[in-house]
């Protein structure tokens, strides 16, 4: 790195973002280093122009969490690289955000030394995976585009509404579709997740990440 890197930070917690930051400009002078407690305000800056070369961000945050922020980046006019940076390690969320459109992800549990190079790798070659969590994220990647390949928009919406605890009847009155039709894409929807009741089915379909992903503060 030869040139100066201008990077925005989003976080709620105070102590973590300072403490960061102050790291990152000690440890390289290069990096420039602007701290945002609230993703509203660092959206709003940034739909105003703000400079920046990459965001490293938060995902567990009020008001708007990491996920919707990332999205909202999508919509600027320049869309700046996004390294995730979480103590969160749920491979579906970090699946998620990398679908989003992250750049990569680093947990906040490493060493100082290991979030400057996972920075500097960022900025170099615009993507970050550590090694120990490449393999079960490509294995939860594999299983899940498998299962989307396989499954109807018909049997997604039964299984959100499975989710919410509609019966049958309830589903074929929301669908606009007979009890036995209902009763069809719930066989093959269990055929595909491999289950057998309905409690297994939603079971299986958090854990391949099927249904929403909810973050909590």
């Amino acid at each position: 790195m030869s040139e100066q890197y201008k990077i925005v930070l989003v976080d709620d917690h105070q102590l973590f973002a300072d403490g960061l930051s102050a790291i990152l400009e000690s440890a390289n002078p290069l990096m420039q280093v602007t701290a945002f407690t609230d993703a509203r305000e660092a959206l709003r800056e940034l739909e105003s122009g703000l400079d920046v070369d990459l965001i490293l961000l938060d995902l567990h945050m009020p008001q708007m969490d990491g996920l919707d922020f990332l999205l909202a980046t999508k919509q600027l006019v320049y869309v700046p690289a996004v390294l995730i940076v979480s103590s969160d390690i749920d491979v579906r969320v970090i699946y998620r955000g990398l679908s989003q459109g992250a750049a990569g992800f680093v947990p906040k549990s490493v060493d100082s030394k290991s979030m400057l190079a996972a920075i500097e790798m960022t900025l170099e070659n615009g993507v970050y995976i550590p090694e120990e969590l490449q393999m079960p994220l490509n294995a939860f990647k594999q299983e899940y585009e498998a299962l989307m390949a396989v499954l109807t928009e018909r049997q997604l919406q039964i299984l959100i509404f499975l989710n919410e605890g509609l019966t049958n009847a309830q589903m074929a009155e929301r669908l606009f579709l007979s009890r036995h039709a209902v009763k069809y894409h719930l066989s093959h929807l269990f055929e595909a997740l491999r289950v057998n009741s309905r409690a297994d089915c939603i079971e299986k379909a958090k854990a391949a990440g099927l249904l929403g992903i909810g973050l909590t503060v």
